[in-house]
C-alpha cells in the first residue's frame, strides 16, 4: 500500500470511485515546454505546448513519488488551454536530471519506447485524464507529451492553479510497470516496459475524471467552454450577444475607453464556442491579430477598460502558437507601456498597484486577466495583494488614498468596513475614493456613477482572481457585495445600463440583487447570459 503520510508535499487524498483504495493527487514538481525550432531556448513559463510539424513542440512533466512503498497505477491529469484535434501522446522520459528553468530541446530528456497513452482531440477547458499504467514505487518520474498535430495543443502548467496532476492509486495486485526512469526506485527491473498495446487508449480522452480534481478552482479566465456549453442558445440575452457577435465589428482599440469593440469581440468568442462555429472563431482570431498589429495607446483607463474582454476572447477561441506568442508579447508590452495613469501610476501595472479609485480597479481587472493568460502567477500575486488591501484586509500595499471624509476605520481601504457609521448613518460598504467624486460626506449621500464604475472593475478583478485561486471572492467580509448593497440600499442608487452586469456576477457568489437586461459594461459584457 501507499504510505500516504510520507509522500512529498503537494498531495490531496480522495477516495477512488472504483475501489476502496485511496488515491493521491500529486502536483508536478517541475514542467516545461521545449521547441525544436529554438533548440537552445527555455519555455518554462509558456504553458505546456505540443505540436508535430517542421518545428516540433514537446512538454516535460515531472513528479516526485518519494514515500510510495509499492506499485501503484497512475493517470495523468491535464487541463486544456488551447484546443487541437490531436492533443498528442504521453511517453516515459529518459531522465529526471533536468531543470525547468534551464531545460531546452538540446538538453531535455527524450521519449522512451512507445506511447503510454493517446490524448486524442482536446477542447479548451477540458480536463483530460489518461491512464499511464503503473509505476513500481518510490522515485521521481518524468513524462513527455509529444507527437501532436500541426495545430498546437496547450495545457496549463504548474504555474497555474490547474497544472498537471498525477493521480496515484496503490496497487492491490501486481501490475506491469512503466518504462520510466525512477531515480530512487526499488530493486525492480524498469526495463520491462509494458506491452504497449493500446487497448486502454479509447478511455484516455474522457472529460469525466475518475475522481474529483484536487483543486476546486475553475478553469477559464472568466468563463470556460464547459460553462458556455451548459448555457442556453435561446432567450433575449443570447439574442443580443449573438447579434453583437455577427455584426460587422469596427477597428480593435485599446485607446478608446468608450468603444464596445472589445465586448463585441468577446461576444464573438462566446458564440463561436457555444455553436462550435469555426468561421466565427476565425473572425475573432483575425480581429485579435489586427489588434496586435496596430494598437495606439492613449491613457491607462482606456487600456484598462478594453483589455479584459480581448484577453478573455483569446482564451476562449485559442490562438495558433505563433499568433499566441505575438499576443503574449503584445500583453507584456501593454502592461508596461508608459502613458498617463492615476495616483502616480505611469502604466497599467503601476496604476493597478497605486490607484484606489476606478482607475485602479479597472487596471487590476486588466492585469489579472493578462497575468492568468500569460501564466504569470508571480505577478498575479502582486495584483491579488493589492486587491486584498483594497477590499479592507490589513496587508502591506502601496495604494495612495486621499483624505476624503468618506473613509471610515483604519487602515483606509477601498471599501469601508462592516458596521461603519457616521452621525448614525450607515457607511458600511461605501467606496470612499469614488463616492467623494459625487461630493464630500453629507446626508442624504449624493448619488453618482463613479462608484458603479469602480465596482465594475473590482468585481471583475475578484472574479478572475477567485477563479485562478489567487484570492477568495468573499475577501474583506464580502466587501464587494456590501458595496453594491450600500449603493442599492442607503444610497438609493441601484445599477442601471452597463452597471447591470455587476449584480449577475455578485449573485453567482451568494448575493441576491435585482437583475435586468444589460448593455456592454466598460470592461466586460454579457453577464446576463454568462452568469445568469
Amino acid at each position: 500500500m501507499c504510505s500516504v503520510a510520507t509522500l512529498a508535499a503537494g498531495v490531496v487524498i480522495f477516495p477512488n470511485s472504483a475501489t476502496a483504495t485511496p488515491s493521491v493527487a500529486v502536483l508536478a514538481t517541475q514542467d516545461s515546454a521545449i521547441s525544436q525550432g529554438s533548440v537552445g531556448s527555455n519555455y518554462s513559463r509558456a504553458g505546456l505546448r505540443v505540436r508535430d510539424s517542421s518545428a516540433d513542440w514537446r512538454s516535460l512533466v515531472q513528479f516526485d513519488l518519494t514515500g510510495l512503498s509499492g506499485p501503484a497505477s497512475v493517470s495523468l491529469r491535464l487541463t486544456v488551454t488551447d484546443a487541437s484535434y490531436n492533443g498528442g501522446a504521453v511517453y516515459a522520459g529518459s531522465s529526471t536530471t533536468w531543470n525547468e528553468a534551464t531545460v531546452s530541446w538540446a538538453t531535455a530528456p527524450t521519449p522512451v519506447g512507445s506511447a503510454l497513452a493517446q490524448l486524442g482531440a482536446v477542447a479548451i477547458g477540458q480536463v483530460v485524464d489518461v491512464s499511464l499504467g503503473s509505476v513500481p514505487g518510490n522515485g521521481r518520474y518524468v513524462f513527455i507529451v509529444a507527437a501532436g498535430a500541426g495545430n498546437s495543443a496547450i495545457y496549463a502548467s504548474s504555474e497555474s492553479a490547474t497544472g498537471p496532476v498525477l493521480v496515484v492509486t496503490p496497487a492491490t495486485t501486481t501490475t506491469t510497470a512503466l518504462a520510466t526512469t525512477a531515480t530512487t526506485a526499488p530493486a525492480t527491473t524498469t526495463t520491462t516496459a509494458p506491452a504497449t498495446t493500446t487497448t486502454t487508449a479509447p478511455a484516455t480522452t474522457t472529460t469525466t475524471a475518475p475522481a474529483p480534481p484536487p483543486s476546486a478552482v475553475s478553469t477559464g479566465i472568466w468563463i470556460n467552454a464547459s460553462e458556455i456549453a451548459a448555457r442556453p442558445a435561446t432567450g433575449q440575452a443570447w439574442d443580443a450577444m449573438k447579434a453583437a457577435a455577427l455584426t460587422s465589428w469596427g477597428t480593435p482599440t485599446i485607446a478608446d475607453q468608450d468603444s464596445t469593440d472589445d465586448t463585441d469581440t468577446l461576444a464573438g468568442a462566446i458564440v463561436a464556442v457555444r455553436l462550435n462555429d469555426d468561421a466565427l472563431r476565425s473572425k475573432v482570431r483575425d480581429h485579435l491579430a489586427a489588434l496586435v498589429t496596430s494598437h495606439p495607446y492613449d491613457r491607462v483607463l482606456g487600456l484598462a477598460r478594453q483589455l479584459p474582454s480581448y484577453v478573455i476572447a483569446a482564451d476562449l477561441v485559442g490562438l495558433e502558437p505563433s499568433a499566441r506568442l505575438r499576443f503574449e508579447a503584445f500583453l507584456r508590452e501593454a502592461m508596461s507601456h508608459q502613458m498617463a495613469g492615476h495616483s502616480g501610476g505611469t502604466d497599467l501595472r503601476s496604476t493597478a498597484r497605486l490607484s484606489p479609485n476606478n482607475w485602479g480597479t479597472m487596471s487590476r481587472a486588466a492585469m489579472a486577466a493578462a497575468d492568468v493568460y500569460l501564466g504569470d502567477f508571480t505577478d498575479l500575486a502582486v495584483v491579488a495583494n493589492t486587491q486584498r488591501a483594497w477590499l479592507g484586509e490589513s496587508v502591506p500595499n502601496e495604494l495612495r488614498y486621499t483624505s476624503t471624509t468618506w473613509h471610515s476605520g483604519s487602515p483606509q481601504a477601498g471599501v469601508n468596513p462592516v458596521g461603519a457609521v457616521r452621525d448614525g448613518h450607515p457607511l458600511d460598504g461605501v467606496q470612499p475614493e469614488d463616492q467623494r467624486r459625487t461630493g464630500e460626506y453629507t446626508w442624504p449621500a449624493p448619488q453618482g456613477s463613479y462608484p458603479h464604475e469602480a465596482l465594475q472593475g473590482a468585481v471583475l478583478a475578484s472574479v478572475i482572481l477567485d477563479r485562478a485561486g489567487a484570492l477568495p471572492f468573499a475577501t474583506g467580509n464580502n466587501a464587494l457585495i456590501r458595496a453594491e448593497a450600500w449603493l442599492s440600499g442607503p444610497n438609493a442608487n441601484p445599477p442601471s445600463s452597463d452597471d447591470r452586469n455587476t449584480p449577475y456576477m455578485l449573485n453567482r457568489y451568494g448575493a441576491s440583487f435585482a437583475t435586468g437586461s444589460t448593455s456592454a459594461a466598460k470592461n466586460i459584457a454579457w453577464a446576463d447570459w454568462a452568469y445568469a
